[in-house]
């Protein structure tokens, strides 16, 4: 959907767990967002916290939760980390409600990207039948964790491959990042 003000695309960046800093810039957190409004697109950056100061002044940052550093995050609980992913997909789910991008790439896949496009795409199926919005998921896979997953059939490689399954139907677009995918 286009903006009604600029006519332009709108995309959302949105880095689940994501404290955007200036090294980011330059990394993928940064060029991707930077390089659609390069585009044309009307950008919008969602992280938990931005401490960048570098980032071209028209796109548009949202911080879903500013006051959380690092550290609070890393040491959360299991239960707690489920809590918050929960509270960072609801929060997403009501950007993207307001916003109505046509393009949202998500960095990374915890439960919050997977909950909060999935309603979302449900959502746009049931409003606005045949919608064109896109829906793309970037992904860093380690070879380590690949190997683990394809030597070791356990039951946590079941779940990689029912997370894995989920992710092909709720998005459009899987984009996977790999130090073997030479």
């Amino acid at each position: 959907m286009k903006d009604n003000n600029t006519g332009t695309k709108q995309m959302i960046f949105f880095w689940p767990d994501g404290i955007f800093e200036d090294v980011h810039i330059k990394k993928d957190p940064g060029s991707i967002p930077i390089g659609f409004f390069k585009l044309g697109y009307n950008v919008t950056i969602m992280v938990i916290k931005m401490n960048a100061t570098n980032l071209p002044g028209d796109i548009n940052i949202i911080q879903l939760f500013p006051t959380l550093s690092y550290k609070s995050i890393k040491d959360m609980h299991k239960i707690d980390k489920i809590l918050f992913n929960l509270i960072e997909s609801m929060k997403a789910f009501k950007v993207f409600i307001r916003k109505d991008p046509d393009l949202i790439l998500v960095e990374h896949e915890p439960l919050s990207a997977l909950f909060s496009v999935a309603t979302y795409r449900l959502l746009c199926k049931i409003i606005f039948r045949n919608s064109r919005k896109k829906f793309i998921i970037k992904q860093d896979v380690n070879s380590e964790d690949i190997k683990n997953i394809h030597q070791n059939k356990n039951i946590i490689s079941i779940f990689e491959d029912i997370w894995q399954l989920l992710y092909s139907i709720v998005f459009d677009i899987i984009i996977v990042e790999s130090d073997c995918a030479i």
